[in-house]
């Protein structure tokens, strides 16, 4: 909770969730909050900047789906060890082709 608490984000989320606080949606607005609004200046340079931002939220959302009903796959690739390892490699190629 001190995680979210630390952006301004969660000030609209607690309103918009009242009973909600913390689930799978909260999680996916507020990172996609989270990445997104800081590519908002970068979005007037290029808008592919935007694009990342807007891309991670689906990325960890699908990657956390995978280690919750598919954890086999996390024991049989040693380069994704868990969810959070998997969508920084995923997102980084994203932004890394972008470039």
């Amino acid at each position: 909770i001190e995680r979210y608490n630390a952006r301004w984000y969660h000030y609209l989320l607690d309103w918009l969730l009242k009973n909600h606080k913390y689930g799978f949606l909260y999680d996916f607005i507020y990172m996609f909050m989270r990445y997104t609004c800081p590519m908002i200046p970068l979005a007037f340079i290029d808008l592919n900047f935007l694009y990342v931002g807007m891309l991670v939220s689906p990325v960890y959302a699908f990657c956390w789906t995978i280690e919750e009903r598919e954890p086999w796959i996390f024991k049989k690739f040693k380069y994704a060890k868990s969810a959070t390892n998997l969508s920084e490699y995923i997102v980084g190629a994203i932004y890394g082709f972008m470039l």
